[in-house]
């Protein structure tokens, strides 16, 4: 069975780790609309299927120390911009299942009462796509070279393609990242570099999404193609989100 515990679940606001503030994750994937068309004359209550919208809500301690989860979800609240939130149920590995959500933040709380923990809890609304694939990489870097390939699953032309490269730091110059595929993880099919989905230069901490519609090969790679930094924590996802 594919069950597991929940303790090694992970999140990550834009590039902020939040796993040492959060207790508990509410993601709502897919909240399906359903439109009324019920008329006098209608049998029972006829309805037609629109769009569908996403959530999150996030249960956390209150951390109050400089660029801390206190502050960072207050200077998000405030921005008029979408942020990418990714969660990692249960494990946080390359080759895990996760969710990667464009979301706003709708509301914060947070709570003191005697004898008890001071907590910060917020909800994020979706403000986008929202993504269910895989970690491709996790890793802290120092040169050039592959990460280990993942069988994300073919796609067809018209299918939304999407990679998020987060670099949680970076020490002095910049990195590039490639995303790789393959059919058959190298084997006969060599990888090779997909342009639409290539990184650009990095050399900040922050969040860079990219994303593409072409037919993609199941088997996909996280290559460092060009590095001058000393070193960088990235973090990459990758999978398919709806086109509606």
């Amino acid at each position: 069975m594919g069950k597991v515990a929940a303790a090694g679940t992970r999140a990550w606001l834009d590039e902020i780790a939040l796993g040492t503030m959060l207790t508990a994750i509410d993601l709502t994937a897919a909240d399906q609309e359903n439109i009324s068309v019920e008329t006098f004359a209608s049998t029972g209550r006829p309805q037609v299927v629109g769009n569908h919208t996403h959530m999150a809500g996030i249960s956390g301690l209150f951390d109050g120390d400089d660029d801390s989860f206190d502050e960072q979800v207050f200077a998000n609240f405030t921005t008029d911009e979408q942020h990418y939130l990714l969660t990692a149920l249960g494990a946080a590995t390359e080759g895990t299942v996760c969710y990667e959500q464009e979301v706003r933040l709708k509301d914060q709380m947070r709570s003191a009462k005697q004898g008890a923990a001071f907590l910060l809890n917020f909800d994020a609304t979706g403000a986008g796509r929202i993504v269910r694939g895989h970690i491709l990489r996790s890793a802290t870097v120092t040169g050039t070279g592959n990460g280990t390939g993942q069988n994300l699953g073919a796609t067809t032309s018209g299918q939304l393609f999407m990679v998020v490269y987060r670099v949680i730091a970076i020490t002095g110059g910049a990195i590039t990242l490639q995303y790789h595929s393959s059919t058959d993880d190298g084997g006969g099919d060599a990888y090779s570099s997909v342009a639409a989905l290539a990184s650009g230069s990095l050399a900040a901490v922050g969040v860079t999404p990219k994303t593409t519609t072409s037919a993609m090969e199941a088997w996909g790679r996280i290559t460092v193609s060009a590095m001058t930094a000393s070193s960088a924590t990235i973090l990459v996802s990758a999978g398919v989100a709806p086109t509606t």
